[in-house]
Formats: structure tokens, C-alpha cells, sequence
């Protein structure tokens, strides 16, 4: 399972909680465990596993003496943990318990990917904040002027917090409640925010989507309804209720072509590592018919999944009327079509433009989470991206280049919030980079380029916002790496309450209280 020997530890990814979100490589690494260790909903992924099954319940502490001991005994240990190990997750306290040294983080879904997969938006320049124990050290006034934020978690403590936001930000933004994302019992619901009140807080992962107001319609695209989901809404009362109709965010049909069910899927084709594919991505890849691909960025291994006779189109050299004809044609023909693309769809892919034409087009779709660069360099890098009392909130976002960044959007403004900060496109500018962050973060804040995540060539330069420049050069990495730039890296972190025996929440009554410490795993 290693390949230094067999006192590590995995800690894999399963995304939103449907067995179709889960990896192949978080499969193999399953496969070859002596010891299991996750919540029972987790442990049910995996049937057929025949090892030592060690649930993790409510006292956390018992469970990291528990899986400190199977790792001690030399026991090859697998842990699972919800969507994407990098954000929110366990995986921090086991870091900092057993040291980074003995632990593999193998990246997963996050349900933010997953949320706003279901409402077929992309979610470049969100903010993501986590809401899942203490209250967010985020500015409700600072997120009013963001375009799209998504709040992780909701608790009894934090969901007053919530309802707050969602009335601070309900003049400007839509508002969209999704909880159990993925499974049979999916509820994707638009809210107002007196509606988001009388809903229960409820134990298990929920992702409150705020997206900004414009002049056009701003409800969600109901994916899914086709293929037998039921995409709900919410009443005067804040009861559930069903849509009436499966395609209502088409326009009229005028292209001629006769609507059917989705013969479109986009599909993230996640960082790099073919193991790394979602199931669902992978099965869709060995049944379709027409694989249009970017081959300048997606790892062209993964075209051997593909039927001998499926077309393949690599998208690199081609205009948006190009791709558009292809899909086109395919459909009349009845041929399922795959647009490929690389990490996770709607970050950077410029999948809106091609929706949009399938919208007027009367053709259906549907958005196949990935597995994004930037989570897949978060587990390089071995770091969670969200810290208790340090950073709650991760922007995603990129320099200026050839097409421009919005003003409300540039990488200054983004400094000045100081969360954690994964820069796209933008090694080739690194130094101008770091000129504009160096003044909000301070020259000793941690920051990582990772070139090529998940790839055989992987490289990952790691210092501060003083050197890394210097390191980046010398390393000769180019504008494929990600830059990750935050305090909540450093290895010296307050402990999450989430986890802590004198926290209660809907799972756990508190326990007599313990000192807080701060967690050392690992020099940066």
C-alpha cells in the first residue's frame, strides 16, 4: 500500500456519499488495508472489505488512541472521510496526532463541487466557508459583495450565524439549500432566508449555496430531473415540495431538434491521475460513444478507457462553434457525448458558454464533479486548507493574464481577506504574484507551488512568501503548478472544536473539558 513500509496511514477522500463519487484509487487503497476506520455511513461503501472494521464515533479522542495503536502495531490503516480530506475533515487531527510524515492523503469530491454540480453553476471566485463547528471568522458585510459563496456544515451553535448571513445577503443573491447531495434523498431546495430558519438543522453535511442576482432569471437548473431525480423546493412554510417540471431552465426550443434524455456530460477528469476518476466519470468514459477532450491539459491515459470505435475530439485547437457542431451532430444521431474536462468542470473550464448554447439548443446535460488541482495539491502538500481560528474561508482564484480578472475580483482584493488563497493559472507570474500578497500575509506567511498534481512528475516547491519565488525559478516549474498561499499551513494550530471531547453537537454530548493545544505535525 506503500512504499515506505507499512506504519502509514491513508486517509482517503469519499466524497458527497454516493459510491459513484468515490475514486478507484481510494478503492486500491481500501483493497489492500488490514484496518478500516470511518464513520459506520462510510464503512457501508465498502461491502465486501474483509479486514478489521473500526468505526470512528463520537469520542474522537478514543478513536485516534485506536487507529494510533493499529498504525504502531503495523497494520496497513485506510480512514475515510467525507468529500475531500483538504476541507473540513478529520484528517487534520490525524495529521497532527501521527505526524505527516505517516500519513497519505488521497483527495475526494467535496460536496461544495457536488452543490453547485446539482445547480449546474460554476463556482470560479467562490467563496468556501466552513460553518461546521465554531462560527466563521468571516465578515458577513465582506461576503455581501461576493458573487457566489458557499457556507459548509450547520450546526445548533453556528446555524443562527447562517440564517444571519442568508438575510444579509438575501436582497442580492439566490439562495439554495442542498443537503444529502448525491444520495437517493438529494434535496436541493432555493430558500429565502425566512424559509432557511424554520428548516431543522439536521446532523450530516449541508452546503448553502449564495450566488449573486442579476438581470436574468437566477433559479437553478433542474440536472437530474430526466434521469428520475426529484429536485425540490421550498413552500411558504419552508415544506418540501417537488418542481413541476424536469427541463423548466430551457428556453424554447427553436434549434429544431427534438428534446432527450442527457446525452451531454461533462466530466471532470480530475488533477492528472487516471485513478483519481470518479466512478461515474470512469463508467461514462467506457459507455460513451463521443469523447471530446482537452488535450492540452487532460492526462491522455485517460483515453484508454474509451470503446475502440468512440470518436475522439481533442478540443486544444478548436473554436466553441467547433465543439458545439460536434455535439450537435452527435445528438441528432442519438450518440452520447463526454466533454472532458480537466480537474473539476466548472473551475476555469468555460463550461457556461457551451451550456448556454445547449440551453437554446433544447439538448440536456448533466455536471460530473472532479477532483480539482487544488485539492489535489492540498494533499500533496499534506495541509488542510481550513484552520480553526486561523482561516475559515478558502478563495479560489487567478492573476490577470490574457483574458482579464474583474475588478471586484482581483488578486489584491482577494489578499486583503486573508483566507487561505489557491491561485490558478498564475505560476508563470510569480513574483508579481507574491508582490501583491506579500503586504496582507507578511513575507513569513507558508506558501506551496505544486506543479503537475497527482502526476508521475509531480514537483511541489514549499517555503514563504519570501522565498517562494526564488524556489519556483530554480525548481523551473511553469504556469501548470497551483499556488496555495495561507497562515492556516503552518504547522502550529489550535486544535478544532469539531473534534474536541468538550463540544457538543447533534452526535455528541460534551465531555469533561481539556486543555487546547497547539498541533505541531510536521516542519513546513
Amino acid at each position: 500500500m506503500t512504499e515506505d513500509g507499512d506504519n502509514r496511514i491513508v486517509i482517503a477522500g469519499c466524497g458527497p456519499g454516493s459510491p459513484d463519487h468515490v475514486t478507484p484509487l481510494a478503492r486500491y487503497a481500501v483493497a489492500d488495508a488490514d484496518v478500516l476506520a470511518g464513520a459506520q455511513r462510510l464503512l457501508a461503501l465498502f461491502p465486501d472489505f474483509r479486514g478489521t472494521r473500526a468505526p470512528i464515533a463520537a469520542d474522537v479522542e478514543h478513536s485516534l488512541d485506536m487507529l494510533a495503536q493499529y498504525v504502531e502495531a503495523r497494520q496497513r490503516v485506510v480512514v475515510l472521510v467525507t468529500g475531500d480530506p483538504g476541507l473540513c475533515s478529520l484528517a487534520q487531527p490525524i495529521v497532527r496526532r501521527l505526524g505527516a510524515d505517516r500519513c497519505r492523503i488521497i483527495p475526494g469530491i467535496s460536496a461544495v463541487q457536488a452543490a453547485f454540480a446539482q445547480l449546474a453553476l460554476e463556482w470560479t471566485n467562490a467563496r468556501i466557508v466552513n460553518a461546521h463547528a465554531g462560527l466563521p471568522d468571516v465578515s458577513q458585510e465582506t461576503l455581501a459583495h461576493e458573487h457566489a459563496i458557499a457556507v459548509v456544515g450547520g450546526n445548533a451553535g453556528t446555524w443562527p450565524w447562517v440564517v444571519s448571513l442568508a438575510r444579509r445577503l438575501g436582497p442580492t443573491h439566490c439562495l439554495h439549500l442542498c443537503r444529502n447531495l448525491t444520495l437517493p434523498g438529494e434535496d436541493v431546495i432555493e430558500v429565502t432566508a425566512d424559509q432557511l430558519e424554520k428548516c431543522e438543522v439536521r446532523a450530516g453535511l449541508t452546503v448553502l449555496v449564495c450566488r449573486r442576482r442579476t438581470g436574468v432569471w437566477c433559479s437553478y437548473f433542474a440536472q437530474g430531473a430526466s434521469r428520475g431525480k426529484q429536485v425540490s423546493g421550498v413552500g411558504a412554510t419552508g415544506e418540501l415540495h417537488a418542481r413541476s417540471s424536469p427541463t423548466s431552465h430551457l428556453p424554447p426550443n427553436t434549434s429544431g431538434l427534438t428534446p432527450s434524455a442527457t446525452s451531454v456530460h461533462f466530466v471532470g477528469a480530475g488533477p492528472g491521475d487516471p485513478e483519481l476518476l470518479t466512478r461515474k466519470a470512469e463508467r461514462l468514459l467506457r459507455e460513451c460513444g463521443c469523447c471530446i477532450w482537452t488535450g492540452s491539459l487532460v492526462n491522455p491515459a485517460l483515453l484508454d478507457l474509451l470503446p475502440p470505435d468512440a470518436e475522439r475530439h481533442d478540443s486544444s485547437g478548436m473554436t466553441l462553434d467547433e465543439i458545439m457542431a460536434i455535439i450537435e451532430e452527435r445528438h441528432r444521431r442519438g450518440v452520447d457525448v463526454v466533454r472532458l474536462h480537466t480537474g473539476e468542470p466548472v473551475l476555469f473550464g468555460a463550461i457556461g458558454e457551451q451550456m448556454a448554447r445547449l440551453n437554446t439548443l433544447g439538448i440536456d446535460y448533466e455536471v460530473v464533479p472532479g477532483i480539482s488541482s487544488f485539492q489535489a495539491a492540498a494533499a500533496a502538500i499534506k495541509r488542510e486548507l481550513t484552520a480553526p481560528e486561523v482561516s475559515q474561508a478558502v478563495l479560489l482564484t487567478r492573476a490577470p493574464g490574457r483574458t482579464p480578472v474583474p475588478d471586484a475580483h482581483t488578486l489584491e482584493k482577494a489578499a486583503s481577506l486573508r483566507a487561505t488563497l489557491c491561485v490558478f493559472l498564475s505560476t508563470d507570474r510569480i513574483e508579481e504574484v507574491v508582490a501583491i500578497l506579500r503586504p496582507h500575509y507578511g513575507a513569513d506567511c507558508p506558501a506551496a507551488v505544486v506543479y503537475h498534481a497527482s502526476w508521475p512528475d509531480e514537483k511541489v516547491a514549499r517555503g514563504t512568501l519570501a522565498n517562494i519565488a526564488v524556489l519556483v525559478k530554480e525548481a523551473g516549474l511553469t504556469r501548470a503548478g497551483m499556488i496555495i498561499v495561507g497562515h492556516a499551513l503552518t504547522g502550529a494550530i489550535a486544535e478544532s472544536r469539531l473534534y474536541s471531547t468538550n463540544f457538543a453537537h447533534g452526535r455528541r454530548k460534551e465531555r469533561a473539558p481539556r486543555s487546547r493545544q497547539d498541533g505541531l505535525f510536521g516542519p513546513w
